[in-house]
């Protein structure tokens, strides 16, 4: 199968394609283009992987069983053959998997697969995003669903505002989602460098923190 190498030094990184995408995908899509500078001082070194999805998970045509044992065909080459030759070609002991779509799957199912081997996994993509619109939903019962309109209202008839909650009620709904329901997902991105982070984790009941911040950054309407 094939790849493209992009980097002389540094962490190695192996990328994903989309689904049933090309090893040039990342090239392509300027993707490579963007991570010029780290690739340039040698703070990373980027192995575009090839897929086989269009003959595994995406082969409606075969049993399932099939498709997982060709799935199962691609993970071994993934590590009988493609992480041998990073390692031939970059001695950094440093492995990064990363992916956008079906990609962040093979990059974050791989990880999961050998933990031993991959030191940090990216998905690269809207799941944040997604996890507050899933939240937004849940207005039966929950930290989030309406209740950031619900808050605006309330604000409202006290002659008081979150400027955070924004001027509508799905503004509000989703900025309390993001600020307070995900409020941990924040707290944990940070000590990794990102916006967000999520851990395998129990929920207990606690303090939100709504009450505290309403009455430190509420202003006058």
């Amino acid at each position: 199968m094939e790849l493209l190498v992009f980097g002389h030094a540094g962490a190695r990184v192996i990328v994903f394609p989309t689904s049933m995408g090309r090893f040039f995908q990342w090239e392509d899509t300027g993707m490579i283009g963007a991570l010029g500078e780290p690739l340039e001082n040698g703070h990373i070194q980027v192995f575009c992987v090839d897929s086989v999805d269009g003959e595994s998970w995406y082969n409606k045509q075969i049993h399932p069983a099939d498709r997982a044992r060709r799935h199962i065909q691609y993970d071994r080459y993934l590590l009988n053959e493609v992480l041998p030759f990073t390692t031939t070609h970059n001695a950094n002991s440093y492995l990064m998997t990363t992916g956008t779509s079906f990609g962040a799957y093979h990059a974050v199912n791989f990880a999961f697969r050998y933990p031993q081997l991959v030191n940090r996994v990216v998905d690269v993509g809207p799941y944040i995003d997604q996890k507050v619109w899933v939240n937004m939903a849940n207005v039966t019962q929950g930290p989030a669903g309406n209740q950031g309109a619900g808050l605006r209202k309330s604000l409202a008839a006290k002659g008081r505002k979150l400027p955070l909650l924004g001027n509508d009620d799905e503004t509000a709904n989703r900025q309390f989602t993001k600020t307070f329901a995900l409020g941990r997902d924040h707290i944990r991105g940070q000590a990794h460098g990102l916006d967000y982070a999520e851990y395998f984790h129990h929920i207990p009941p606690d303090d939100s923190g709504v009450d505290e911040y309403v009455s430190k950054n509420s202003v006058p309407l």
